[in-house]
């Protein structure tokens, strides 16, 4: 079953639109699909808004299991990315990486990566299982996971993950740690943005940078290292960058796990600065603030109840039981843009409240000159509404990204790379603002045709609108 992302209703796996409410769905491969006439599909092992992994059968090397991942994104920005980035993951060679086999892009767009199948059981799991890893125990497996990180920021371009986590993470019977789901990593290029087909976010794990279209580089996968290990030495997922960019904050490790050592910890939250500057700029980096780690699996860690001061990092689900298909219930994404309605009303509300507030000064300037005629209180007022309306939206925006009017309708501004709006950018967005004002407001109305929703003054400003 795929679940709809609009109203979270199930539908078939195959549906290519929602039963409930129409929306456009991914459509998932079913059991038996053959692609290219040779990967059989048996198992769907996993998916996300991004796109799915499968397992399945090799039918020319005998049946032997492979993983598929699908990119659902079939723009031809993304299977020109795609092409590219696939032939560097194909050159990679290094054990605790999966090999990629083969790739290919299917006629209706989407397209395929087949990689070495990994047996075991991932971190994510572990952690719902056991509450928490011992430090020795996360250092042994995180110490593997940094040596491929480190061997695929060596390539010439450098590959990013971008998505690295525990559930990324598959301990093999044997011990080692591999890491998996290489769909999303993307070749860096010095100065160059993340093309949409590259975009995603994983809440607690991804950098600032990585929300929108801001460059991403080693240093994003140094961040998500830091929050892997977070979570593996005190069995819970830290908050999303986003919300601490707002002011939540990150507990330190030894707060919730106090058998975590002070260089442990410190290095932790160095890999974790929201600030990429102030990052180790290398896993090397990284690795010298850790110290020794063990170097020699022993044995995997016996299975304990998961402790009461501890809460697990998903709760184990109860077995399937059958049932009517519930009510369907509005998702939140973990990052949205704001549509054109919201800022439609955001926009209104906020010109009657300047509209009030120039009329009453207008009047009260009109009643200190002495003349009370109309051309004079039209003047004033057209002179209030250009000064004020410039200052208001500039005031507001850069002390919290949010006017009167945007409270109310939960939505802020934001710059592209996902940091507060700066003065500097306040000002430039007002003025664009301004500017497209005097042309009928063609440059508000183009967000109705961007893909994230920007207005020009959004461009010239490098901001975004979202919901909060």
């Amino acid at each position: 079953m795929q679940t709809c992302p609009a109203c979270n209703a199930q539908n078939q796996d195959a549906a290519n639109f929602c039963a409930f409410c129409g929306h456009r769905l991914a459509g998932l491969l079913p059991t038996g699909t053959v692609l290219q006439g040779r990967y059989r599909i048996t198992q769907l092992l996993g998916k996300g808004g991004m796109g799915a992994v499968y397992q399945a059968q090799d039918l020319r090397l005998g049946g032997r299991p492979v993983a598929v991942k699908e990119n659902f994104d079939a723009s031809a920005e993304a299977q020109a990315q795609f092409q590219l980035e696939a032939n560097m993951l194909a050159n990679l060679n290094h054990s605790n990486l999966p090999r990629v086999m083969d790739h290919f892009i299917e006629p209706s767009g989407k397209q395929y990566l087949v990689m070495d199948f990994v047996e075991g059981e991932d971190v994510e799991q572990m952690l719902s299982r056991q509450g928490r890893l011992t430090e020795s125990q996360a250092l042994l497996w995180f110490g593997q996971v940094c040596e491929a990180v480190e061997h695929m920021h060596s390539q010439r371009p450098p590959i990013i993950h971008r998505d690295i986590k525990p559930a990324n993470v598959i301990v093999t019977p044997a011990g080692k740690a591999m890491l998996v789901d290489l769909g999303i990593a993307k070749l860096y290029q010095y100065g160059q943005k993340t093309v949409a087909a590259a975009r995603a976010v994983t809440p607690g794990f991804s950098p600032p940078e990585q929300y929108g279209g801001a460059p991403t580089d080693a240093r994003s996968d140094i961040y998500a290292l830091g929050a892997t290990l977070y979570c593996m030495v005190t069995g819970q997922v830290p908050p999303e960058a986003m919300d601490r960019l707002s002011g939540a904050r990150l507990t330190p490790p030894r707060q919730l796990n106090p058998a975590v050592s002070p260089a442990i910890e410190g290095a932790i939250l160095w890999a974790m600065e929201l600030d990429s500057t102030s990052r180790p700029q290398t896993v090397s980096e990284l690795r010298q603030a850790l110290g020794r780690w063990p170097v020699e699996y022993t044995a995997p860690p016996v299975p304990t109840p998961p402790m009461p001061s501890v809460q697990p990092l998903v709760k184990p689900r109860p077995a399937p039981v059958p049932a009517p298909v519930p009510t369907p219930a509005p998702v939140a994404a973990p990052f949205q843009f704001a549509g054109f309605g919201r800022r439609f009303m955001a926009s209104f509300i906020d010109g009657i409240i300047l509209l009030i507030v120039g009329v009453l000064i207008a009047a009260l300037l009109v009643a200190l000159s002495g003349d009370s005629s109309d051309e004079t209180f039209g003047c004033c007022l057209n002179l209030l509404w250009l000064g004020g309306n410039f200052g208001y939206y500039t005031y507001f925006h850069a002390r919290s990204g949010q006017t009167p009017g945007k409270r109310a309708m939960h939505i802020k501004v934001i710059s592209t790379d996902g940091s507060p709006v700066s003065t500097g950018k306040s000002v430039m967005r007002s003025f664009g603002y301004w500017v497209s004002a005097l042309f009928l407001y063609v440059g508000f109305l183009w967000m109705l045709w961007d893909q994230n929703r920007q207005t020009w003054h959004d461009k010239m400003a490098g901001t975004c609108v979202i919901k909060v």
